[in-house]
């Protein structure tokens, strides 16, 4: 597989599935910028600092459906608000432990996803993650 140099955020209140998820991303060659934030808040709030200081902002993020305070789709609806630049930039991978066809629908719905998982992630889900990524570059 190609290196990817994009750069990449994980959302994911979990620390220990965030670290799973790093380390399946280093082994399927994603070796650009990846960020962790812990809250759908805490992206969202990552994201609108980083577009005002005019800072590269990431190619993609891996969302998990399943966090407190703000759901991932409470994070997908808060994002279609967020500037047109960012909306446009950033895609967004969602990783969700329920196999529900109406969460699924729903999600599927914003332009930004690319893709859906059924979680945990696995190297095979990952590589096909790869492959979107690289086909930014």
């Amino acid at each position: 597989m190609q290196k990817t140099n994009g750069s990449v955020m994980v959302v994911n209140d979990s620390i220990l599935e965030t670290h799973h998820a790093l380390t399946i991303l280093k082994k399927n060659g994603i070796l650009g910028d990846v960020l962790t934030k812990h809250s759908a808040w805490e992206a969202l709030e990552f994201l609108q600092q980083e577009y005002v200081k005019g800072a590269a902002l990431p190619r993609l993020i891996i969302l998990d459906m399943n966090m407190p305070e703000l759901s991932g789709i409470d994070f997908l609806q808060a994002f279609q608000h967020l500037p047109e630049l960012i909306c446009n930039w950033v895609s967004i991978v969602v990783v969700n432990a329920s196999e529900q066809k109406d969460v699924h629908d729903y999600v599927m719905q914003f332009p930004q996803i690319i893709y859906y998982h059924t979680a945990p992630l696995s190297f095979d889900s990952l590589e096909k993650i790869a492959y979107q990524i690289n086909s930014f570059d």
